[in-house]
């Protein structure tokens, strides 16, 4: 959008209004497709920074309750529904905790993510990040020296880095030693 277009966005009372709806009915039923759809629209119309983190707590929060059904469950994320946003909302909270240098945090959010997918390249790219936040590489490190910007063709994958400047496979086969200590040290996070 231009710089005219957002302004008018911001101060159009019908699409704020739409906005506002548009919220309230997401959060009555706990969609947090549409609640991630008014956060991106607030973010971007640069609306109250208040509101942002108030429906990124509320987006929080019913992605957990999700996320802590499907651990008790033992049912994967099915990133081609509703858990994908599930999946978005703990991938960033994690990564949220390792720019606040929560390593050990950021690593146990990602160990319960990785364990809840069935996808291969979200699987992969989560274990370099768990290996990192083990490793305790600032956030800055890992994506300015291991994350390669390339943009992603899938746009499940649009919220997540899964692009490095190296083969993912050869390094994690590197790594395996490393990767079983953590297996070991968080295996009692997802167990029932």
């Amino acid at each position: 959008m231009e710089a005219n277009e957002l302004h008018e966005a911001r101060t159009n009372p019908e699409f704020l209004k739409f906005l506002a709806e548009k919220e309230e009915n997401a959060l009555k039923n706990k969609n947090l497709k549409e609640l991630y759809e008014v956060l991106d629209s607030t973010f971007i119309l640069d609306l109250d920074s208040k509101k942002i983190d108030s429906l990124y707590e509320e987006i929080l929060q019913i992605a957990f309750t999700k996320i802590e059904q499907n651990l008790f469950n033992g049912t994967p994320l099915d990133l081609n529904s509703e858990d994908f946003y599930s999946a978005r909302a703990l991938y960033e909270y994690a990564i949220e905790q390792w720019s606040n240098q929560n390593t050990k945090g950021a690593k146990e959010l990602l160990f319960i993510l990785l364990s809840l997918l069935q996808d291969e390249i979200l699987h992969n790219s989560l274990m370099v990040h768990i290996i990192h936040a083990h490793k305790n590489t600032s956030l800055d490190d890992f994506y300015t020296i291991l994350a390669n910007d390339k943009q992603n063709e899938d746009e499940k994958y649009g919220y997540f880095i899964t692009n490095f400047n190296f083969d993912i496979t050869k390094y994690l086969a590197t790594n395996q030693q490393i990767i079983d200590e953590i297996n070991n040290e968080l295996a009692n996070l997802v167990e029932k």
